[in-house]
């Protein structure tokens, strides 16, 4: 999916990722609340769908080098509603549990 955004952004554009936070999983873990970690983000009901589980968790560090993989540039951590991308008041929610991140595609490679 990250590959095929970087071919079809223009140069200079930016993509924003939200995903659930591992650190956010693990910190919860650590701290006790394990039902809370396992049913938020590992055993999640499928709503009758494949697509409604999550396959990977990311932290910033393996989320910015899946991005450098990809060819994004200038990857940075953003916060809840912050960033440079349009709309993150209707676009943005779960503001503890997701790790938010913007990549720019600097040039066609």
């Amino acid at each position: 999916m990250l590959n095929e955004s970087y071919r079809v952004l223009k140069p200079g554009g930016t993509v924003r990722i939200c995903v659930p936070d591992l650190a956010y999983a693990i910190r919860l873990y650590s701290e006790g609340e394990k039902e809370k970690m396992l049913n938020s983000y590992f055993f999640v009901e499928p709503n009758g769908s494949h697509y409604a589980r999550h396959k990977y968790m990311y932290d910033f560090q393996i989320m910015k080098q899946t991005l450098v993989e990809a060819g994004f540039e200038n990857i940075v951590r953003c916060k809840y509603q912050q960033g440079l991308t349009p709309n993150l008041d209707k676009l943005d929610n779960r503001p503890e549990e997701t790790l938010f991140v913007e990549a720019k595609k600097i040039s066609n490679k």
